[in-house]
Parts: structure tokens; sequence; C-alpha cells
């Protein structure tokens, strides 16, 4: 079906609104995409890219530039001070065609993505913020306005368009304005994050979990930028600083030898474990952020996101713009797969959060007993392992 006449507004200018615009554009639909920021974001927020993800970037062209600026992630490790508890091996994974993951920061991917849309003549307009939008029997009227401090801020454009996707995070214009609800179904975690240098005997290609009774520990190696280090903290905690990601450091993963480098910043952020009661409402999705959170853990937030931008690519594709029954129908089709997907991919990042937090007997035993069946099964660890890469479900490709 021929859409170069169907026009999308993708809101956001993050991963999964850009792989979202990328997708729709190869698939022939005439997008435009704004973000109210004026440039894209200079820390990372997500970091990890897994097996599936970079299948999806093979369809848009440009999964071995993302793997060239890449950091290999050859396999999970979930470790107390004392000792492994498990290892998963993404070399272990069996017909795919990338058994291993990368790490690279977000304004990196980001620029990839933008780069990419841009040699197929989609240019991301900023300082852009939506402020209303309505849905009508044809399409979706929307009131955005310059946000900017040029001559033109606060100057407004009424536009209508078949399809508004929301793509513009946790705290979305569009969900809200499409009347779509947010389901709370655990938290809040606070996390403290930095990328840093470390010295030492640190994995080089280990996305690594710690937990000990002084709290949880995630490392990412990230190449030339050092590793992201992501620890939990309480919510009122004060910044941690160098000396304190440093003694987290080793008591929360018992390496010895390893000293953090000066952070060149910190930040923290609060996870509800959150997804929408519905991804869609009439001519209006949402993808992303806009529509799940979830703990870092596992590195599956990103990675949902950018799942959500190939099925919806592929549920629009499919339907007539002018039939609003069947658009309707693939609406409601792409809801009930992604939530179902999601509420798998959400308790893995809660088993990967949890695992080891607590230490009363009855949880040091069911570690104990989890540890020595990941260990003796290999059909336990390719399971899981296909979990964590987001390798465990029938998937949509992209088309070039």
């Amino acid at each position: 079906m021929s859409h170069s006449r169907t026009s999308v507004l993708v809101v956001g200018a993050g991963p999964t609104g850009l792989m979202t615009a990328l997708g729709l554009t190869h698939s022939g639909f005439d997008v435009r995409v704004i973000d109210e920021r004026s440039q894209r974001l200079g820390r990372s927020k997500a970091t990890t890219v897994w097996p599936r993800q970079l299948e999806l970037f093979r369809g848009v062209g440009i999964a071995d530039t993302v793997i060239g600026a890449s950091t290999r992630v050859e396999r999970v490790t979930v470790s107390t001070p004392q000792r492994r508890l498990a290892t998963f091996e993404l070399s272990d994974l069996q017909r795919v065609v990338y058994p291993f993951g990368v790490s690279i920061p977000q304004p990196n991917l980001e620029a990839i993505l933008e780069d990419r849309l841009d040699s197929v003549g989609v240019k991301v307009e900023r300082n852009i913020r939506l402020t209303d939008l309505v849905q009508t029997g044809s399409g979706v009227n929307v009131h955005l306005e310059r946000t900017d401090d040029s001559p033109l801020r606060g100057s407004a454009d009424d536009s209508e368009y078949q399809f508004v996707v929301g793509a513009d995070g946790a705290r979305s214009a569009v969900r809200g304005l499409a009347g779509l609800g947010y389901e709370h179904l655990g938290g809040p975690l606070t996390f403290a994050i930095t990328d840093v240098p470390i010295d030492g005997p640190v994995p080089r290609h280990d996305v690594g979990y710690y937990y000990s009774d002084d709290g949880a520990l995630g490392l990412v190696p990230m190449g030339a930028a050092g590793f992201r280090i992501a620890i939990g903290v309480p919510p009122d905690a004060a910044d941690v600083g160098t000396a304190g990601f440093q003694a987290a450091l080793r008591r929360r993963t018992g390496l010895e030898g390893v000293v953090v480098g000066e952070l060149p910043w910190e930040s923290h952020f609060e996870v509800l474990f959150r997804h929408a009661d519905r991804y869609a409402r009439g001519r209006v999705a949402i993808v992303g952020d806009a529509a799940h959170t979830m703990s870092p853990a596992g590195g599956q937030g990103m990675n949902s996101g950018l799942k959500d931008a190939a099925l919806l690519t592929s549920t629009l594709s499919s339907v007539d713009p002018g039939d609003m029954s069947a658009i309707e129908t693939a609406m409601d089709f792409y809801t009930r797969q992604r939530r179902r997907d999601l509420r798998r991919i959400m308790r893995t990042s809660r088993l990967l959060t949890r695992f080891g937090a607590s230490d009363s007997t009855t949880a040091l035993l069911q570690r104990g007993l989890l540890s020595q069946a990941v260990r003796r099964s290999p059909r336990l660890r390719q399971s899981v392992t296909k979990r964590i890469g987001q390798l465990d479900r029938r998937h949509l490709r992209l088309a070039v």
C-alpha cells in the first residue's frame, strides 16, 4: 500500500521518535518530526542496544554505523561482592544475526539516527512544542508553538495530519491530550548515574549487575567514555560525588584495585514501573517512554521503545488512512501486542533490579537455588539470555 501522501507528525526526537520517523519514511509516509528541545541532550540516558534492535537498525541501513561507533557487549553477569551468581553469554544465542549487544551513548545514537533521517529528506525541527490536538474524522488537528528566543517565539502553527505519534517522554503531552492513562505497576526506585573512567580489573565487555548489603550497582562499558555506573540511592540522597561512587564500586562489587576517575557529571533519576492503559486512540499513538517506563536494569527501556517503533510502522503501513474502522482495529492490535510484550519485558527488568537486593533468609535461599539452576541448565540460561536480548518473541523487521 502506498503512503506517499499520508502525513504523520512525530513529536519527540529521541531514539524512539527518530526510529519511528525513519521507519515510516522508508515505508512511504510523509513525516514531520518536531522536538521542543533546542538540541540533543549532552548526557547519556540509555546506553545499551540488544541483538533484536541491531536487526531493526539493519532494516533501515544503520546497523554497521551503530556497531562501528559502539563498544561490544558480550555477556550479562549477575554477582554479589562474594561470588558470580549467573552469566548470560550472548554468543550462545542461536540463529541470530548479531550474537552480541553494543553500548553507545544516547546522544551518539541519536546523531546516527538523525543523520540517516536527514539523508532521506526529513530534518528534525527543534524549539517547537505541541500544545493541543483534536481528532476529526479525517485526521488530527494540532496546535504548535515555537519555544526559542528568536523573534518567532510564541508564534503558532495550526496544521492537520492523518496520524500523530507521541515520542515525547514520560511526561508526554501527546499522551495527556489524547486522553491515554498511565498504569502504576511498582516503584519508585532512585538511581545516581555517571559515565566515568575506571582503572583496574573491570570487565570491558560485560554488562554487570551487582547486589550487596549496601545496595545495587550496574556497570556498562562505554569505550572512550569509560563506564556507566548506576547505583541505587535513597530518594532524597545528595550528590554521591567521586568518593561516593568509588566507595560504592568497591563495596558493592568486591572488585579489588579499581579506581574511579573524576566525575564529569552526575545525575539522579526516579524510576516507576508504569505503562499506558492504551498505546493508541483513534489516529494518535504513543511509543517509548510516553508509553512505558521501567528500571534501567537489563537495558530494556530504550530497546522496548525501538520495538514500539517497528510494530507501529508495520501497523500504520497496513491500513488505508481513510478507513477509520480499519485504523481503530489496527491500533487495538498495536496496543494488545505491545502491552503483552511489555509486561514480559518489565518482569525481566524487575527481576534484574530486585535479584539479590534483599538479604532475608528466604531471599538468600531463593538466590542460591536460582543461581544453581542457571549454572546447571543451558536451556534456562538460553531462555534468560534471549529474554534479555529481546529475542524471545516473534518480531517485525523494518524494510529499507
